[in-house]
């Protein structure tokens, strides 16, 4: 099959660390028979602001095309300001400056399918192409940042409920996104596929779980922005730095919390235990996962949150907030544990009890590996080719 894929969320030149998610779909696609075009929409700004503005600085950097582990990418710009606020007009600026390019490429390339990811700008220019060409479906992937983001400003929220309204259809990667997907657009045909690991990558550290006098390393892996919770994991750790001298906490991920998570360790002079690491690319990741102890990210806006899954698979027992899209995975004080959002006692205790007890946290930690074997790419890639395959049928 040939999917033509329109998405903000893809491995790339400058960033090798982001849109792990959709390559390795890709990638197990590929081995069963997929070919793949991918299209990355990138905003440009005028000068002088394509030099000021940290993050139009990084867009100038991409190159036109390029080739990724195989997978043949073509950057498609198009003109927006940062920090432009209203997304109804974002994808529509994408597919006005690109509608002939696009529609070239997709007539060149002949796909059976167009996959896009996320939305906006994504998700609305697959519908329009779509549209000219009707005997293609569009199937949008939504992942967090659809809800908890752009559907809170009032002209995304009208064009993002069109897509899903008007989509062959719509993925959501967890039932918790299922179900505000319905809210939103009843009429929407949604299903569930979520997220995966390659479960190959983990090797348990044999030595994870001993009760020595070594470090207790608590970790977290995220975006430094507000909502993913990390100000509390700090003062739980401030809470039992007394109590369990040996336990410290390594940060790994940038954003734009990260000055206000600096003063707060300055606060509680935590400033020998907390360690920000800034971003890994997914090796160093999965090597510091293997080699730490706890992985906590009480993270309160989170559509799937793959980054459990793959804690889960090096052997650590997680800690996450419940409704959120890892409910779904994580059985309570099983193979995981689920708290309240934004309170510090409830992470304190859990972690208390995890540093206490080191076969619980083996058998924590062993459940948590048991349950994230069942996600495998090789299993959910599945799950996508049999769903293509009936969307494919129907058109």
């Amino acid at each position: 099959m040939r999917v033509f894929m329109i998405t903000t969320m893809f491995p790339d030149p400058v960033y090798s660390f982001s849109g792990i998610t959709i390559y390795n779909t890709m990638k197990c696609l590929r081995e069963i028979g997929y070919e793949f075009h991918v299209v990355i929409p990138i905003p440009i700004t005028p000068f002088p602001l394509n030099i000021l503005h940290k993050t139009a600085r990084r867009f100038r950097k991409y190159p036109q095309y390029s080739i990724y582990d195989g997978f043949s990418i073509e950057y498609m710009r198009y003109p927006l300001l940062p920090k432009y606020s209203n997304y109804y007009w974002f994808g529509d600026t994408f597919w006005n400056y690109n509608k002939h390019k696009l529609i070239e490429r997709v007539l060149e390339f002949n796909p059976d399918i167009i996959w896009s990811q996320p939305s906006l700008p994504c998700g609305w220019a697959g519908l329009q192409i779509c549209n000219k060409l009707p005997h293609l479906s569009n199937i949008v992937v939504v992942h967090g940042g659809d809800i908890h983001k752009l559907i809170k400003v009032h002209s995304a929220r009208k064009r993002i409920i069109e897509v899903y309204n008007k989509t062959d259809r719509v993925i959501a990667v967890s039932d918790k996104l299922a179900q505000q997907i319905a809210i939103l657009a009843p009429s929407t045909r949604c299903k569930v596929i979520p997220n995966g690991i390659n479960i190959k990558e983990y090797e348990l550290e044999s030595n994870k779980y001993s009760d020595d006098n070594r470090s207790i390393r608590l970790v977290s892996v995220s975006n430094l922005i507000r909502t993913k919770g990390i100000e509390f994991n700090i003062i739980a750790l401030s809470a039992l730095t007394k109590e369990f001298p040996n336990l410290c906490y390594q940060i790994i991920g940038d954003g734009e919390d990260k000055y206000r998570l600096l003063d707060l360790v300055l606060r509680y002079g935590l400033e020998e235990k907390v360690e920000f690491l800034g971003y890994l690319d997914n090796n160093q990741v999965i090597e510091h996962l293997k080699y730490s102890h706890i992985f906590s990210l009480p993270s309160y806006e989170e559509g799937f949150g793959v980054v459990y899954l793959e804690a889960m698979a090096a052997g650590l027992p997680v800690i996450g907030i419940q409704d959120q899209g890892i409910s779904d995975i994580i059985r309570n004080s099983e193979n995981g544990f689920l708290v309240q959002p934004q309170q510090v006692e409830p992470i304190v205790e859990i972690l208390r009890l995890l540093c206490s007890d080191g076969e619980f946290r083996k058998l924590i930690g062993n459940n948590g590996r048991k349950t994230a074997e069942q996600y495998d790419w090789s299993e959910i890639s599945l799950i996508y080719d049999n769903e293509f395959k009936n969307i494919k049928s129907l058109t």
